[in-house]
């Protein structure tokens, strides 16, 4: 998860009767944080499981608060369109539950394990946790029609959850399987972000609007705003992965993110020989870690991957101007800066 700091209000309050009008999502973080303690409070009693639950929960959604504003993503664009507050509270809880289960599945995936606040979770107890809170989750959008959804649309989105659900797991299966291999490629990887990330922003954005009620040409502009803040979110994982400390970036860990892709894509066949000898090195030798990140920077690894930001950012900007202006329409505008903060001119590696 792309970390960000907090935009005006958003540090959260203590209660939302104490707070200015402006601060919307001070109000909103404390709405759903209500609602994601009721729902993890429906755990059975006295079980560990809780126990983890509640500490996990209550862990990410501090950070969340904190630096994560784009966690209150279904609210935001539910009150964009004209939409109550409380229709949209149910869903932004399911949605945060399901984000926290897919970083738990994913580090499994990718990592081997998932480590907790005490430390590493054995393989079997984290995917039992996973596997719970997607559960929670549900249980957490079962709730949705007591705030006056009409069933029929409540079943609608939770049709369409499955569907991206579905999706994501296809998109990380080919990550596994692909993106792993000796020969993934850029198409390969806008696909398997597109699967594993986009969508599932790009639904909850929608569903917001969607409950909000807001018209079909107004739903599709969120569902384009999220899928692109969902790309951004990914792209900056691969930015700053690259010019992370020696021994703890992407490169060191052999991973073939969207500027050495770009690289192994323009480079002539002996150097992308080479690059990918680097690559295989970096796991051990900080020398070659140091000089694939050089060779990345002179092919231009770095420059299409801003000019590639650029492109997500001003898709998602265009399709939010499309909407109705407001305080909500300026939040949502403010998480694409925090989405991707480097511009054009400014960035150093």
């Amino acid at each position: 998860m792309a970390q960000s700091g907090p935009l005006p209000g958003c540090a959260g309050a203590a209660n939302p009767d104490q707070e200015s009008g402006a601060d919307v999502t001070g109000r909103f973080f404390y709405l759903v944080s209500e609602q994601v303690e009721t729902v993890v409070a429906g755990i059975h009693n006295n079980s560990a499981l809780k126990a983890i639950v509640e500490k996990l929960v209550q862990s990410d959604w501090e950070k969340k608060k904190q630096h994560w504003p784009h966690a209150l993503l279904p609210l935001l664009t539910c009150q964009l369109v004209g939409g109550p507050v409380e229709a949209a509270v149910h869903l932004t809880c399911a949605w945060n539950l399901l984000h926290l289960a897919a970083h738990v599945l994913d580090d499994v995936e990718d990592e081997g394990c998932f480590v907790g606040l005490d430390g590493p979770i054995p393989l079997g107890e984290t995917i039992n946790l996973g596997t719970s809170l997607i559960f929670l989750a549900q249980l957490a959008f079962d709730r949705l029609s007591d705030t006056g959804v009409p069933l029929s649309l409540a079943w609608r989105v939770r049709h369409e959850l499955h569907q991206v659900i579905t999706r994501m797991g296809a998109g990380q299966h080919q990550d596994l399987a692909v993106m792993a291999s000796s020969e993934p490629d850029l198409a390969t990887y806008w696909q398997v972000i597109g699967d594993k990330t986009g969508c599932f922003f790009g639904w909850a954005a929608q569903s917001g609007a969607l409950i909000g009620g807001g018209s079909d040409s107004q739903v599709e502009d969120c569902y384009t705003y999220g899928y692109n803040m969902g790309l951004l979110l990914q792209i900056l994982d691969d930015w700053t992965g690259l010019s992370s400390n020696e021994g703890s970036s992407d490169l060191a860990q052999g991973k073939k993110t969207l500027p050495v892709l770009y690289a192994l894509a323009v480079a002539p066949a002996w150097q992308k020989e080479q690059l990918k000898i680097l690559l295989e090195e970096a796991h051990f030798q900080s020398d070659a870690e140091s000089k694939i990140r050089e060779e990345i920077v002179r092919l231009g690894g770095l420059h299409y991957t801003l000019i590639q930001a650029e492109i997500r950012r001003k898709r998602a900007e265009t399709a939010l101007l499309n909407l109705p202006g407001s305080e909500s329409r300026d939040c949502l505008l403010m998480l694409l800066d925090q989405a991707f903060p480097i511009r054009p001119g400014s960035h150093r590696l």
